[in-house]
């Protein structure tokens, strides 16, 4: 006898931009209210163009997943920022896992985030020793990122 069984899970997927930036969400579009849940974004950004590593001394990369829940999407990005809740980082340049998402009660709920992409580039090593001592470039990207879910008993 063969049994054979199947999983689905649908993964949402969100096209942000450019050619490099793009944004996968890997959380249920349904889930049970006061059940935790973990998700995953799997992100291509165009600062891959510079560096993929972490950690590397001479440019420096960090990229985190700032999120809230939310009832309704507000456009203001600024707005957002002073509503987080959680903040995540990246394990990887492709890679943001999040952790223990719960809702509290039933109805329609986003996941509302920015993606901060942000790379330091240290400048000493451009040019004579004589230039720039001392300092830094920054660049920084940030995506916007929503997702659906509905909270069910």
């Amino acid at each position: 006898m063969i049994t054979f069984l199947s999983c689905y899970k649908k993964v949402s997927k969100i096209e942000i931009s450019e050619e490099f930036d793009k944004v996968y969400i890997d959380f249920p579009d349904t889930v049970i209210v006061d059940k935790k849940y973990n998700g995953r974004i799997t992100y291509h950004g165009a600062l891959d163009s510079i560096t993929t590593n972490f950690g590397e001394s001479k440019k420096n990369r960090y990229i985190r997943f700032i999120m809230t829940k939310t009832k309704s999407i507000n456009p203001s990005l600024d707005s957002l920022v002073l509503v987080v809740k959680d903040s995540f980082g990246a394990i990887d340049n492709r890679t943001i896992p999040f952790y223990n998402i719960k809702f509290d009660s039933i109805g329609e709920f986003y996941i509302d985030g920015v993606i901060n992409d942000l790379v330091i580039i240290d400048t000493d090593t451009i040019g004579s020793k004589d230039e720039g001592k001392g300092l830094a470039r920054l660049i920084e990207n940030n995506y916007r990122v929503i997702h659906k879910v509905v909270v069910v008993e």
